[in-house]
């Protein structure tokens, strides 16, 4: 393509060997967009495919953009600095005619912009040098929108545009520079249930975000925050139900899912895990199943690659070979090897079910697979009947339910189970639904699969199985504090939590408190408020269990209430460290009437001593921000039930700061509990919980400075003991 561009050249054939490069790294195929003309995020690519006027600008643009596909797909070693050199090319051609408002200002201009704007993303993913371009297409739409008309393929290229500048925005915390109701004019009036509707509804959400973002750069109050929480679960609100909407109108119309991120082999610099990449910038594709499959089928392919592979029934099944499948088949080993799996992809019934492959299932199930053997061979420990389930296959599964049941049945109902546990854990709400038809399940198992819901936060799914049963009032609680807690580790691997997973979590204890679940249940002896106020990650289901009616003066055995435990830094995630102080849950907590005053059970300590012996000044002020003067100097002077003041945790803790900021309010200094300790005692005794979360002492040097602070404002250094 490059040799091309050096000379003459065919424009028509240069741009179909660019689609042609597109469909080779994306899977699968993608469709052109629908008969109603809502464009789709394929129709831009192919609509600059097939546009026939010549423009240098767009065919430089065109290079660069596949040049960047193929070096993120790994496919051939085209080097960092090669790619940004055909974009660098490809850019400059575009600044030679964006001065022409008749160049600049067409069809292809505009396509040459959309091209460079998706390689910017890659390669330059963190780079300010986009404000720039930004700007520059802003007065380009501006200036449109004034003085043009809209093409069909100018509305298509405008909406590809705009999905990108609202990704980038919302990764930069910036509102968009060309404002929402400009981008409007080019998108074309939203029809429900549409791409052009999605946009309509995100095209808000980067000012919204950015100026959250500010609010939390600064000092703000407890009022604000919670509204632009407010904004953002409505506005996701909102799209999930287009989603829904979305995905139930293209089943009614085609009986196919829909996919709304592209497995390929080209990285996505936000992904984190190194399975299963998605590519969100890529052409759209027809089905989940589709891309799926195919995504599957390039790895399994890579697994059993070769003529000499001891697995010959993987390799013809990958290959698609089916008479050499029947061949391989035919011998004695056969039944040796429809057993034999790699520990990963499982059995060869387990590999058509990852590549939807029904002809393949039915030949091996006429040779004498097992639909309910195999788990000890497949990475997951599924068999292939509840891997069906998995992965939402429902021909697959119905497939292989016929066949277990056309056979005398051992009753395994292990494996039935594993099924309907299996669609539920993974969201496959259809499946669900046909599972819960298919068999007469037992109490135990409705409830099982009620709780499997609950842990793997599937709002959908609980919704399903609420609707169609029954539950008790024990099991409803049980399933709201699986809700409430992270997911298991079912694996060795963590998991990695997304936007989505924390918005459908809320929805999920919201349906559950509403459909009777205790919002002041326990998971033993730990209130529910109590555990999601301790990860930072699980604020979202502190404010939903508050505003459900949660007592934020719930306490566990020990008579600690959330407020004891915040005082101290917590963890953020499921995986522990690293370690915050949890301001949002304190704001939450104390504006639903948290009380400070509420004592422990081992020696009346409230949530003003945990702060002072394991927070910061911030936080202890935090504590009592909203009262009067004469308020807070109360609170300031709470003794525990031996009579030891704020001023001894904060020196047991070696917290300087709140040490010096009570012995400003009037503390004393000298003051004595029954034991007749005086903070000078405490700040130089070794104690747990100090400067540091969880079985660190404080060092000495800390409590040096914690007894020389305490000695400059009088502290007596010759008071003694009761023991002596």
């Amino acid at each position: 393509m490059r040799t091309q561009l050096d000379s003459l050249y065919d424009v028509e054939t240069f741009r179909q060997q660019a689609l042609s490069i597109a469909d080779g790294i994306y899977f699968p195929l993608s469709k052109a967009g629908n008969s109603e003309g809502d464009s789709t995020p394929s129709s831009w690519f192919r609509a600059v495919c097939q546009m026939k006027a010549p423009s240098e600008a767009l065919d430089y643009s065109l290079l660069a953009f596949c040049a960047t596909q193929i070096r993120l797909s790994g496919e051939t070693r085209i080097s960092y600095d090669e790619t940004v050199e055909l974009y660098n090319q490809a850019i400059s051609k575009v600044i030679s005619i964006l001065n022409s408002p008749s160049i600049g200002n067409s069809d292809q201009s505009l396509a040459a912009i959309v091209m460079l704007s998706t390689c910017e993303l890659f390669l330059f993913h963190a780079s300010t040098s986009w404000n720039a371009h930004a700007q520059g297409i802003s007065a380009i739409l501006r200036n449109r929108a004034v003085y043009g008309t809209h093409s069909q393929s100018w509305v298509d290229l405008c909406r590809r545009l705009c999905v990108i500048c609202v990704i980038q925005a919302m990764v930069q915390k910036r509102p968009l520079l060309l404002e929402p109701y400009v981008w409007r004019q080019h998108i074309s009036p939203p029809t429900e249930v549409t791409f052009t509707g999605l946009l309509d509804l995100t095209i808000d959400l980067p000012s919204i975000m950015a100026s959250a973002h500010e609010l939390l750069q600064g000092d703000v109050d407890s009022v604000d925050l919670p509204f632009y929480i407010n904004i953002l679960l409505q506005k996701y609100h909102d799209l999930d139900n287009w989603r829904i909407q979305y995905q139930e109108r293209t089943w009614a119309e085609s009986k196919i899912p829909v996919y709304w991120s592209v497995p390929a082999r080209a990285s996505n610099p936000v992904d984190t895990s190194d399975e299963e990449k998605l590519f969100p910038f890529a052409l759209i594709f027809s089905s989940m199943g589709a891309a799926r499959h195919k995504s599957t089928a390039d790895r399994a392919r890579n697994s059993f690659k070769g003529q000499d592979s001891e697995y010959p029934l993987h390799t013809s099944i990958c290959i698609n070979d089916l008479a050499n499948l029947q061949h391989v088949l035919a011998f004695p080993e056969a039944v040796y090897l429809l057993k034999s799996g790699d520990g990963c992809w499982g059995t060869p019934l387990h590999l058509a079910v990852h590549l939807d492959s029904i002809e393949v299932a039915n030949i091996l199930l006429q040779a004498g697979a097992d639909v309910i053997a195999g788990s000890s061979e497949h990475e997951l420990r599924l068999s292939p009947l509840a891997l069906a389930a998995r992965e939402g296959n429902k021909r697959l599964l119905w497939l292989f339910w016929k066949h277990l049941h056309s056979k005398p049945f051992t009753n395994d109902m292990k494996e039935l189970e594993m099924c309907l546990f299996q669609a539920a854990m993974n969201g496959q709400v259809p499946i669900l639904r046909a599972l819960l038809g298919w068999w007469e399940w037992t109490a135990k198992t409705k409830n099982d699969v009620l709780l499997w819901s609950a842990r793997s936060w599937k709002f959908y799914s609980t919704e399903l199985l609420l609707s169609d049963l029954s539950f008790d009032q024990r099991t409803m609680d049980e399933a709201l504090g699986c809700a409430v807690a992270f997911k298991p580790l079912l694996a060795s691997k963590l998991i990695d939590y997304n936007g989505d997973d924390y918005v459908q979590q809320q929805l999920l204890i919201a349906l559950l408190i509403d459909a009777g679940a205790d919002p002041n249940g326990d998971t033993y002896g730990e209130p529910f408020i109590i555990i999601a106020a301790r990860h930072i990650d699980l604020v979202g289901a502190l404010k939903v269990l508050l505003e459900k009616g949660a007592d934020p003066n719930a306490s566990n055995h020990e008579g600690k209430t959330a407020l004891h435990f915040l005082a101290l830094p917590t963890a953020m995630h499921q995986s522990g460290p690293p370690v915050r102080i949890n301001e949002t849950a304190i704001r939450l907590l104390r504006s639903h009437g948290a009380s400070v005053h509420e004592g422990d059970t081992e020696a009346g300590a409230t949530p003003l001593h945990a702060a002072a012996l394991g927070s910061n000044l911030k936080v202890l002020q935090l504590y009592i921000s909203s009262w009067s003067i004469e308020d807070k100097s109360k609170a300031l002077r709470t003794k525990n039930r031996y009579g030891e003041t704020l001023l001894h945790y904060a020196a047991a803790g070696a917290k300087c700061d709140i040490a010096e900021f009570l012995i400003s309010q009037g503390i004393d200094v000298n003051g004595i509990g029954e034991t007749d300790w005086t903070p000078l005692h405490y700040a130089l005794t070794p104690i747990k919980e100090g400067s540091h979360l969880n079985s660190r002492v404080k060092s000495t040097s800390e409590a040096t400075k914690m007894a020389k602070l305490l000695l400059s404002h009088g502290a007596d250094p010759l008071s003694v003991r009761a023991e002596g």
